[in-house]
């Protein structure tokens, strides 16, 4: 998997230096994630980094779907590889801006006892709120809307026990409940 992801990150700088972008591009990966990150000075990169990022990231995803796709004929199910495409460390700045207002958002339904809705996210956003909010056994989470319109609300979780957590799993919702979703057995 190394060897297909060093592939991927030559592959991406070949293609912005053809298209005469002056970049470097760092890999983070992992053995199960393709991680990179695109350092450059260049002025119309930096400026659209809100709608490339996600297109460079689908042409990774889409390239790494043919490589995985040529070498490995013949698996029926493979775990995908997830792919993570960031310009200048914006995607990581973001990330932790929403782990912010996540704690804030959780700080404040707990204060005020009532739900809170957030504004519309795309779905890697809402991921990391509803991701830090099962931190919290205390509060739940789920999505309202449709489309670009779709966002968090987050809720006091009616199940959890002031006095204790009995029966509470490690994020704290009680059994057959993830992230403010009830589960199937």
């Amino acid at each position: 998997m190394k060897e297909t992801f060093q592939n991927l990150k030559n592959l991406m700088s070949q293609i912005l230096s053809r298209a005469g972008f002056q970049v470097e591009v760092e890999d983070f990966s992992t053995n199960k994630e393709l991680k990179l990150n695109l350092k450059t000075q260049e002025k119309l990169i930096l400026k659209n980094t809100k709608e490339l990022i996600p297109a460079f990231q689908e042409l990774c995803r889409r390239l790494l779907d043919m490589q995985e796709t040529s070498t490995d004929k013949g698996v029926e199910e493979k775990e995908r590889t997830r792919v993570f495409f960031d310009i200048q460390g914006e995607r990581q700045k973001r990330e932790e801006k929403l782990r912010e207002l996540a704690q804030a958002a959780a700080r404040k339904v707990r204060r005020e006892k009532k739900d809170l809705e957030l504004p519309p996210m795309n779905s890697f956003e809402r991921r990391i709120i509803h991701f830090e909010i099962s931190l919290f056994p205390d509060l739940t989470s789920g999505s309202v809307g449709d489309g670009p319109e779709r966002r968090v609300v987050i809720k006091l979780n009616p199940l959890e026990k002031p006095e204790s957590t009995k029966g509470a799993s490690a994020t704290g919702n009680q059994a057959g409940q993830e992230n403010g979703r009830v589960s199937l057995p």
